[in-house]
């Protein structure tokens, strides 16, 4: 299959709408985002780089290096262009000559890493230091030290001319003392980009020519080992590449199914791949992959097979090393992939499903070389199982407890074991009312009064440190968080009992932050509203920008865009004030107010929306009275000026979004406005309830009684 066949599948509309989204989505990560950020955001985030080692340096003095992940045995580099982009992207667009100039000055950085240039600004002259150390360290190793350039386009490719300058940038080697750098450069265009979403999305038994597939071959290089119920060989290392290259994570188990970041281990195994020695080593340096199948056959002879026929294989460990090898495939020389496919070869552990009494274990057992997502090793901890039949059976609602769950569970559904019901009944229309348990996490971390974390600390939720998972799944905080300085240690130790939030709980939290998402304007049209309303429309962008820079309903869309997490915590707050200890009772009531049980019965966040917008909120509707008194509290927050000026001088915006200097002036403002309600009250409609209540809390409990 070619190049372009293998692409057939990628003009599917669906997966250009999930790359526009985590556009979308990174470019509303803050009001100071722009486009071209958002667009190498998310190609860092694609190509498996760690955010958390590697340092975004676009900007003046960067050098032409927009991110830099600096290793001990390589280094990844991302240079990134991009266009003006709001909510469409121009997939057919080209990339020019004039764009991949800066990429000389990449290699010119390595020549003189002993002379680096003063104008560099200080993020890459330290990255380039390290490298510098590592490159002169006595124990660099004596193979080439690897360093691999992302040049990312918003373009469907080059054009011929700026192919062909392309292809004459200098690669040869690089000595620098006694260390050899080898220097390779790897384009990635927007279908690169639609490439790995599919890989990361499909989770069907389709090839991306979209042909139905189950049935893939291996062949056994050697010797086998063979038991009833499994079988071990060594083979073709670029065969599990092919396999990959077509089907996608659907190669991969459910449990393992997950974004696996570019560790040591992966760059280990890049380095062996790349080196000539590395590949005839790789054999006996791998620990191999795992891999549970429906059942498996034998090719050739019955005594010396030939090779090894799987059905519906999926690999439970060694997710890293396939997606690696796919990725050092990708650079390759034409004589080095030649020696690839000939030399190296992989050990591969075949069990079928029922080899163990549950093949769960075997994942757990077997997941130790890179660690395994924690929110898949938890996937099946007492707490989620239960979660996720409570859900089904008594929410109507399908709880994801893993990635995959919901494809693997509506392709056959008879092998779901803790539910009962058929997918149909989690689908209302057309609409599918699945959530996802990490999303749940976070929105339920948010409503007991900790969004900061929920949004900064994501990648801990599901943690062996068991502060963030326990509190989120087997305690009930019976305070909310801004009562004790949003503390989480005095969260569980004091304020908490040891039992898991109710199934109404964590829906009600995902419901509140999802309605906010969905009806807040996206920053174009925040922008769009703006400049229609201040009759702008003539003026040139940069003049529309000084005036929208001091319009404070244009900053109110910026701030309500940015912090999706901080309405769930504002909600819950109210709900904790209104209810103290007693708010896990209350949890049935309010999933049947109103917008709430609307959403709750149909999953249809657009119907409430359009309610919303028709500005008919009754009275008693407690989630719309709540967002309106919200963005009254923001509104008051942006008009005092104060904060809008500390939020300009902010080092990191994100960071500030969810910090005390906005938390405790939203929450002075929302004192505020109970005291002005339980006196003159507000002549806003929206307000009559509370004002007839005379307080916040009051018309909450009255509401609900």
């Amino acid at each position: 299959m070619n190049k372009h066949q293998a692409r057939d599948f990628l003009k599917d509309g669906n997966i250009r709408e999930l790359l526009v989204q985590d556009l979308l989505d990174s470019l509303d990560k803050d009001d100071k985002t722009t486009p071209g950020q958002a667009f190498l955001s998310v190609c860092v985030k694609y190509l498996g780089l760690d955010t958390d080692i590697g340092i975004f340096t676009d900007g003046a003095g960067d050098g032409g290096i927009d991110f830099i992940e600096v290793g001990d045995e390589s280094t990844s580099i991302v240079q990134s262009k991009s266009v003006e982009f709001e909510d469409r992207i121009d997939f057919d667009q080209t990339i020019g000559v004039s764009h991949i100039g800066d990429l000389a000055r990449i290699r010119k950085l390595i020549e003189t890493l002993d002379d680096i240039p003063t104008e560099l600004n200080s993020l890459i002259t330290s990255q380039l230091r390290d490298l510098r150390h590592i490159l002169r360290s006595s124990t660099t190793p004596k193979d080439p030290y690897y360093i691999t350039v992302h040049f990312c386009a918003q373009g469907s490719g080059f054009t011929p001319q700026a192919q062909e300058e392309f292809n004459k940038f200098d690669t040869t080697p690089i000595k620098l003392g006694d260390a050899t750098v080898k220097i390779t450069y790897q384009p990635i265009f927007l279908p690169d980009l639609l490439e790995m979403k599919w890989n990361e999305t499909n989770t069907k038994w389709r090839t991306k020519k979209n042909e139905k597939k189950v049935q893939f071959n291996l062949d056994v290089c050697g010797k086998v080992i063979n038991e009833p119920k499994s079988v071990v060989f060594f083979t073709r290392a670029s065969q599990l590449v092919n396999i990959f290259n077509e089907i996608g994570y659907q190669l991969f188990d459910n449990n393992v199914r997950c974004e696996i970041r570019n560790s040591s281990v992966n760059k280990a195994i890049m380095q062996s791949a790349l080196s000539h020695r590395g590949r005839i080593e790789f054999k006996h340096l791998n620990n191999g992959i795992t891999i549970v199948c429906d059942g498996f056959s034998f090719i050739g002879p019955k005594g010396e097979p030939n090779g090894v026929r799987l059905n519906k294989p999926g690999v439970i460990n060694g997710l890293q090393t396939v997606r690696t090898l796919a990725n050092a495939v990708k650079v390759m020389a034409e004589s080095d992939l030649i020696h690839f496919n000939k030399v190296c070869q992989v050990l591969v552990r075949v069990h079928t499903s029922n080899a163990v009494q549950d093949p769960k274990d075997m994942v757990k057992s077997t997941n130790n070389q890179n660690p395994m997502k924690p929110r898949n090793l938890r996937s099946n901890d007492q707490e989620q199982i239960a979660l996720e039949k409570y859900f089904a059976e008594k929410l109507g609602w399908f709880y994801e407890r893993k990635e995959g769950a919901w494809e693997a569970f509506s392709s056959d559904h008879r092998r779901w074991s803790t539910i009962s019901k058929p997918p149909q009944d989690f689908i209302s229309g057309k609409i599918k009312k699945r959530v996802d348990n990490e999303l749940i996490a976070q929105s339920w971390l948010a409503f007991i009064g900790f969004s900061e974390q929920a949004v900064d600390q994501k990648r801990y939720l599901f943690s062996t440190d068991k502060t963030f998972y326990d509190l989120i799944f087997r305690h009930q905080t019976v305070q909310h968080g801004a009562k004790f300085n949003h503390s989480m240690k005095d969260a569980i130790e004091k304020e908490s009992l040891q039992k898991t939030p109710t199934g109404e709980g964590l829906l009600i939290a995902y419901l509140a932050g999802q309605f906010a998402k969905r009806v807040i304007p996206s920053r174009k049209d925040n922008r769009i509203i703006a400049v229609k309303r201040l009759k702008l429309e003539s003026k040139a962008r940069a003049e529309q920008d000084l005036i929208l820079e001091e319009d404070s309903q244009y900053q109110l869309g910026l701030m309500l865009r940015s912090v999706i997490f901080l309405f769930t915590e504002f909600f819950g707050y109210l709900m904790y004030a209104s209810f103290n200890t007693g708010i896990h009772l209350k949890f049935s009531s309010l999933l049947r107010n109103r917008s709430l049980a609307k959403l709750h019965k149909t999953g249809d966040f657009e119907a409430v929306k359009q309610d919303y917008e028709s500005k008919l909120i009754a009275k008693d509707d407690i989630l719309l009275t709540t967002w309106e008194l919200y963005q009254r509290c923001v509104e008051q927050m942006i008009y005092g000026k104060t904060w809008l000026a500390a939020r300009r001088a902010a080092p990191n915006v994100s960071k500030f979004m969810y910090s005390s200097q906005t938390r405790d002036p939203l929450y002075k403002e929302l004192h505020a406005a109970n005291e002005f309600i339980a006196g003159p009250g507000l002549s806003r409609l929206w307000a009559v309830g509370m004002n007839e209540s005379k307080g916040i809390e009051q018309y909450i409990r009255s509401t609900l009684s």
